[in-house]
C-alpha cells in the first residue's frame, strides 16, 4: 500500500472534515498511525471514524474557541500517551 509519506512522523493538521473525506487522516491510519480527529459536529466525526480503515479517535471541540483547545490536547495526550 502506498502511503502519504507523513506516516513516519507526528502530524497535526486542521481541515474541514465535511469536505476533505479525511484523505490524509485515513492514509495515516491505514499506515498504522494513531490518529485523532476533532471538529465541532460529533455526528460528522463519528461517521468519519466509522468509515476509516483503522480506528480513529475523535472528540468534538471547536479549536477556534480557546477554552476547547487545552482539554482537547490533554484528552488526546492521555489517549495516545
Amino acid at each position: 500500500m502506498k502511503t502519504c509519506g507523513m506516516c513516519a512522523r507526528g502530524s497535526v493538521r486542521r481541515s474541514d472534515l465535511s469536505g476533505s473525506l479525511l484523505s490524509p487522516e485515513r492514509c495515516l491510519a491505514a499506515a498504522g498511525a494513531q490518529v485523532v480527529i476533532s471538529g465541532r459536529r460529533a455526528e460528522v466525526l463519528e461517521k468519519a471514524a466509522a468509515a476509516a480503515p483503522r480506528r480513529l479517535l475523535w472528540r468534538a471541540a471547536d479549536v477556534a474557541q480557546r477554552a476547547d483547545v487545552n482539554p482537547l490536547v490533554q484528552w488526546a495526550t492521555a489517549e495516545l500517551g
